[in-house]
């Protein structure tokens, strides 16, 4: 072959991407994508989107490849994903002659201009990567014409993939007030028997040995700590209302006095330790007995034990309204009713240093105060399950404390338990802290409407972290809206 017939198609090649790249946009064609979307299932992400090319008509030299491409918003990391190629018809038997190798990959949808579709659906799927969670879809479009020689190029958006990861929340902890005098008390009821009109105590007869026990038992197992010192023993009795009011009055005052005598012979604590209280007449032990009893004529039973009438006159009309069920409470309900109520009050002593802390934690946790448990718990990783632990065994101690209720729901919530920081934040009280935290457990229930107030508050208020998430919570209902 001549030189001049080898250099003919060279220069065919070279005089055509010369005149071409002059009308770029003419070169790519008409085409658009009327639609396009980006979503994750689990490790998968997907891009889908449709190209309309009802317009588009490749020249029979020139050939069009759309490649997808996938963008962190940062454009540090892509993903090119597989092509789309329309070629004119000389352009396409000339790459089949190369043995259909096309411009792209392997993976490349070809199309001959004359047989293309007015549309294609194109999907998909790769491996989800940490850097999708905020990317870009966008579509190149490059013409081609002979010896691969790019005629034009451009690029278009196509949409945005934003996902709003509630990862990490800072939930606003309270440090509990730290104490100089942590007291606490031991309480229960003992039922000290008597004969019938006496006062006088017989602590052998009976079932008072162990009655009695009942409260000697409290008193000795605190005395015999080092950590604590006794304060007060209180002790309240107890009649029942069969009698006229002002002899209970005397049952009950002399016989609380009788157990205070035993109780002092016993331990001979200074004056002042022991503190009494009497009540007549327990009408409210004996209203509990019926409302969860079964007795006839219940209701109007405790109507009569409701009324505002006089002890005497109300015993009296309750017994010859209903003297068979009277008759059934004086046998059953009327001598659990003679009882002594005690209580023992004890101060104790405060742990040192951090090392003390961790002992009486693994030892004696209700020996700490809730600054203690604060304390411990945060020489653990918030978030760990030994942070969380300390908490649950402080809400163990104090179980109707609002801060310790709060403080355990915290550290549930960053732990991902649910349902225990649902159960501790029915006793966190009302305190902003508290509805922060119930905002932050509507988010983690993935109930995003419903937390936005809770965290909008918490932003108005200061607390750490609330801004952030409410940031994030903003963006997260705007794309649902938008879906």
């Amino acid at each position: 072959m001549s030189l001049l017939k080898r250099l003919i198609p060279l220069m065919v090649c070279v005089v055509f991407a010369t005149t071409a790249k002059a009308d770029a946009p003419k070169i790519l064609g008409e085409w658009n994508v009327p639609q396009a979307e980006l979503s994750r299932q689990d490790s998968l992400f997907d891009i889908s989107f449709s190209l309309d090319m009802s317009a588009l008509d490749v020249p029979s030299k020139e050939a069009i490849l759309f490649t997808p491409v996938l963008r962190n918003v940062e454009g540090t990391d892509s993903v090119v994903l597989h092509s789309v190629a329309v070629y004119g018809r000389n352009r396409y038997y000339h790459y089949q002659r190369r043995g259909g190798q096309m411009l792209s990959d392997d993976n490349e949808q070809t199309f001959r201009n004359g047989d293309k579709p007015d549309s294609i659906n194109y999907n998909q799927t790769v491996e989800f990567q940490p850097w999708m969670t905020e990317s870009v879809l966008s579509l190149q479009a490059k013409a081609y014409g002979c010896c691969f020689k790019v005629l034009g190029q451009n690029e278009k958006g196509l949409t945005e993939y934003s996902e709003v990861v509630f990862d990490k929340f800072t939930p606003a902890y309270i440090v509990p007030p730290k104490v100089d005098r942590f007291e606490k008390e031991l309480s229960g009821q003992a039922w000290v028997q008597f004969v019938v009109n006496k006062t006088n105590i017989e602590p052998k007869m009976f079932n008072n040995p162990a009655e009695l026990g009942k409260i000697t038992h409290s008193i000795d197992t605190v005395k015999a700590d080092p950590d604590f010192t006794i304060t007060e023993v209180w002790l309240k009795g107890y009649a029942s209302p069969e009698s006229p009011y002002a002899h209970n009055a005397n049952l009950a005052k002399g016989r609380v006095e009788a157990v205070k005598n035993y109780i002092q012979n016993a331990y001979k604590f200074a004056p002042g330790v022991i503190t009494t209280e009497f009540e007549p007449e327990d009408w409210a032990g004996l209203r509990r007995y019926v409302e969860n009893s079964s007795i006839k004529n219940r209701e109007e039973i405790l109507a009569i034990i409701d009324n505002d009438m006089a002890p005497d006159p109300k015993e009296d009309y309750l017994k010859k309204t209903y003297p068979e069920e009277y008759r059934q409470l004086l046998k059953t309900a009327y001598p659990p009713l003679r009882h002594t109520d005690y209580r023992i009050r004890y101060i104790v002593s405060t742990a040192a240093d951090i090392d003390e802390i961790k002992h009486r934690l693994e030892t004696d946790p209700g020996k700490l105060t809730l600054n203690d448990f604060y304390i411990a718990a945060n020489t653990y990783e918030p978030g760990s399950e030994e942070f969380k632990q300390v908490f649950d065994v402080a809400v163990r101690m104090f179980p109707d404390n609002e801060i310790a209720n709060l403080n355990a729901a915290n550290a549930a919530l960053q732990t991902g338990q649910t349902e225990a920081a649902a159960r501790y934040l029915e006793k966190a009280g009302e305190g902003q802290e508290a509805e922060y935290a119930r905002g932050i457990l509507l988010v983690q229930s993935e109930d995003y409407a419903a937390a936005e107030p809770y965290i909008e508050k918490a932003t108005k208020a200061g607390l750490t972290g609330a801004t952030d998430l409410l940031a994030k919570l903003v963006k997260k209902l705007k794309k649902n809206i938008i879906k």
